[in-house]
This record gives C-alpha cells, structure tokens and sequence, in this order.
C-alpha cells in the first residue's frame, strides 16, 4: 500500500527495495502461516493421542492395583486345610488368566506412549530446525531448550515392571500351592488312615496288656492269638505310619502355619506305635513263657495221675483177692504191692 502511494515519489532503486522487502516478508509470512498451521494439527492430533493414551492408561492402572491387592491377599492369607488352599488355586488361577488377558492392552498402551513420546521428538525437533533457518545464529546459541519431560517414559517403564513382577509372582505362587495342595492331599490321605487306626489299636493293646495271663493252656493259647492279631495288624499298618512320618515332616518344612500340629501329631502315632511294639513284644513273652509252665504243670499232673490210677489198680488187687496159704501165691502178691508203692 505504501509502494503503490508513493510510487511516483520515490526514485527506482528504493521502490526495488520495497518491492523486495515486501516480496521476501510474504514469502516468511507464508512460511509462517503454514508452519504455524503445520504445528497446529500435530499439536491438536498429539492432544487426541494423549487423551485416549491417558484413559487408557488410567483404566489399565486401575485394573492392575486391584489385581496387586488380589494377589498380596492371596500371598499372606494362604489357607491350612487341603480344600481351602485348592479354592485359593483357582482364585490365582483366575488371576493369571485375568492378566494374560490384559497382555493386549499393556501392548497397545505401550504403542500409544511410544507414538506419543516419538511426536514430541520430532515436534521438538522441528522448533529446533525452525529457529536454525529463520532466527539468528546469535539467537540460537543463546536458547535455552526445554528439558525433555519423561513422565510416560516412566510410568510406561513401571507399569510394564509391574505386569511382569505381577505375573512372575502369580505364576510362581501357584506353582507353590499346587506343591503345598499336594503335600496336604499326601498327608492328610494317610493321616485319616493312621491316626483312628492307631487310637483303636492302643486302646485294644491297653485291655489286652490289662488282663490277666490265664493259667489254662487254651486260654493262653487264646491270648496268644489275640496278641498275634494285633501284632499283624501293627505290621500292616507299619508303611502308613512311615509314610505319614514323611509326608508330615514334608508339610511341615513346607508349611509353617501347620507345623506345630502336623508335628504333634507325627509325633503321638510315633510314640504310640513305638510302645505298641514294645508291649506286644513283653506281652507275648509273658504269655509263652506262661504257656511253657502250663504245659510242665499239666505234664506232671498227667503223670501223677496215671501213678494214682496204676496204685489203685494194684491196691485193689490186694484187696479183692483170696486168702491164699501158699507161700509162694502171698509173697508175689506182697511183691506186686511194693512194686505199685
């Protein structure tokens, strides 16, 4: 406006310099306007970008802190009994499919972020660019850039440590409570044999050891039968007493919540077993070595009685007989008489 006014006025070279002021300031305000503009969509695209990054990112925080919580719940609270502890195995079975279901979003936010963190990169760079071209050399070296912000950098790199810690941690603690169902289920199967067997079977070697030792070779023999019932039946149940010894010794390293009573229980069926050994064993001693005396006293009762029976045989012979005068006849009869004596 001011060339075309005062064009008649000015001589030709400062209307060429107008001219070309003019001409080189709107091609830099075009250059402007268009990066202007330029950075005006990859502001307004990058803002779009970081709303759905931040509500999704948000949202998968939130999962993962309960998630966090379900599995600390589950870590401190393991149950005691064999039935709990599987419902706690599907509980952390359920929680390891939950986070390998949320494997997809933890890609598509780490996506996001990276496409967030790779726009401010070359925004960034294009400012610097700009200021090198357009502004002057003293300008640019005298600019002092903005320190890079690492805020989703950061919480990319403690979401994913989180998710990988998280399911690490699940995967291995239900590997241990499978282990620990196990040495529950091992335990708690012989225990529910061992230990009614073992109070009925002390209690039976109680009244047996109670009664008397008879004195009748039959009745001993009878004792002797029962005492060997109960000794077979020690015998029989002799691998499940081991075995819950090991399987309890096995439960209790592995379970300290438990190993007071798993112990105390190992440790009753092994002194009972122990003294049921030692019992029976007296006990059947007591009962042959009865039995060994039974038969001498029967042996020597025997014969004292068929000593009676050939004495009376004779005394009665002597009785029962004639007078007889003959000397011969009197003095063998006299005979037979000292004989049976």
């Amino acid at each position: 406006m001011l060339v075309r006014e005062f064009t008649n006025r000015m001589d030709p070279s400062t209307l060429r310099e107008l001219e070309e002021g003019r001409d080189g300031l709107k091609k830099r305000m075009d250059v402007i306007n268009l990066v202007s503009l330029t950075r005006l969509n990859k502001l307004t695209s990058g803002q779009d970008d970081l709303e759905k990054y931040r509500e999704e990112f948000e949202e998968f925080e939130t999962w993962m802190k309960e998630a966090e919580r379900n599995h600390e719940q589950l870590m401190r609270g393991t149950a005691r009994d064999y039935h709990s502890i599987k419902e706690q195995i599907e509980e952390e079975k359920e929680l390891i499919e939950d986070v390998n279901d949320h494997k997809g979003d933890l890609k598509f936010i780490n996506r996001a972020g990276q496409k967030l963190i790779d726009s401010s990169r070359e925004y960034k760079q294009s400012l610097i660019d700009f200021r090198t071209k357009n502004l002057p050399s003293q300008m640019n070296r005298t600019f002092a850039e903005t320190p890079d912000s690492n805020i989703i950098k950061d919480e990319l790199a403690d979401v994913y440590e989180r998710y990988t810690r998280l399911k690490a941690q699940s995967r291995d603690h239900y590997k241990k409570m499978k282990d620990l169902a196990d040495k529950h289920q091992k335990y708690d199967g012989v225990a529910r044999t061992v230990l009614p067997w073992i109070t009925e079977a002390y209690q039976k070697l109680v009244s047996e050891v109670q009664e008397p030792v008879a004195a009748e070779p039959d009745i001993i023999q009878s004792q002797m039968e029962t005492v060997k019932a109960l000794h077979d039946d020690i015998v029989l149940h002799s691998k499940d007493v081991t075995k819950m010894k090991d399987f309890g010794k096995e439960l209790a390293q592995t379970q300290d919540s438990v190993k007071d009573s798993v112990l105390n229980d190992v440790r009753d069926v092994s002194e009972k077993y122990s003294t049921m050994e030692a019992e029976l064993a007296e006990r059947s001693n007591q009962l042959q070595s009865a039995l060994a005396q039974s038969h001498s006293v029967q042996e020597s009762l025997d014969s004292l009685i068929r000593w009676l029976d050939q004495a009376e045989k004779a005394t009665n012979r002597v009785l029962n007989a004639s007078i007889i005068v003959r000397k011969e006849t009197l003095l063998e009869l006299v005979q037979e008489q000292k004989v049976s004596e």
